[in-house]
């Protein structure tokens, strides 16, 4: 799971990893397997996030909510909300 989906629902975590999500397998241990290869793979992972964002920050809205994206957690969200993009 990637921690970005909780702050940001939308965001293309694996179109900005290069990779896709492993639907007949691990699902979101591609993700981790990706990131865990090599540190260039971390390194262009964080530049992908960062240009995204600086992108389609104007574009980000806060939205109140107390709902998991990533997760079936239960209990109060520890942000109390989420960002999304405007539509």
């Amino acid at each position: 799971m990637s921690h970005f989906e909780e702050i940001i629902h939308g965001i293309p975590t694996f179109e900005l990893l290069g990779v896709e999500f492993d639907k007949e397998g691990c699902g979101y241990c591609s993700y981790w397997q990706h990131l865990n290869e090599n540190y260039q793979n971390r390194k262009n992972f964080k530049i992908a996030v960062q240009n995204w964002y600086n992108f389609n920050k104007d574009k980000l809205i806060w939205m109140e909510n107390n709902e998991f994206s990533s997760c079936d957690c239960s209990g109060t969200h520890p942000n109390k909300g989420h960002f999304e993009l405007k539509k």
